[in-house]
């Protein structure tokens, strides 16, 4: 009783959020005061206010929050710091296609779950105009035909410096090669 007082009395929700914000929760079979009064924090922070905007959030978060459980294979609820890339994939307005693919990519280069790839890579689309899985085709074939073109003009020398490659280099020509050859 306490909590719906709260709602409604520090809150301002109505009586049809009040309930919505029930059966939102007991429907993801969350049904402890904690929960609910979480959600109902967290709508009141982002400015819900109606049922309507409550349906609209709540289908957004899902289609997002499904990508990434399909993707990623959690099966569980996002932790704080993993609601703040969804909300923030949410702001670029993917669909949860686009979503889904970005993080089976970071999946397949990390071995790993990493939300941070999967938003670099949804940061990347978004600065692009991508909106479609065709837009994401076309950038793959420019970023192929970039790397292709980079390859076919110089052959690339590995010029990093770690240990193997601490030493000085030999640069021996046609006659020290015979030379040594001779030799042997």
């Amino acid at each position: 009783m306490q909590l719906i007082l709260f709602l409604h009395e520090e809150l301002h929700f109505s009586g049809e959020l009040i309930l919505h914000l029930y059966e939102y929760c007991v429907s993801r079979g969350k049904k402890t005061t904690s929960y609910i009064q979480k959600v109902g924090l967290s709508w009141h922070e982002e400015g819900i206010d109606t049922v309507e905007k409550a349906e609209a959030r709540s289908l957004q978060f899902d289609t997002c929050f499904n990508a990434v459980n399909r993707a990623f294979a959690l099966n569980r609820a996002p932790g704080i710091s993993e609601r703040r890339f969804l909300d923030r994939w949410n702001s670029f307005g993917f669909t949860g296609e686009l979503i889904e693919e970005a993080c089976s990519r970071a999946l397949l280069s990390t071995s790993r779950p990493d939300f941070k790839y999967a938003d670099k890579i949804l940061e990347r689309w978004h600065e692009n105009n991508v909106h479609t899985m065709s837009d994401v085709k076309k950038m793959d074939e420019a970023h192929i035909a970039r790397s292709q073109k980079g390859q076919a003009s110089e052959p690339r020398r590995n010029t990093g410096t770690n240990r193997f490659n601490a030493f000085p280099q030999r640069d021996y020509s046609g006659n020290d090669l015979s030379d040594l050859e001779s030799a042997l």
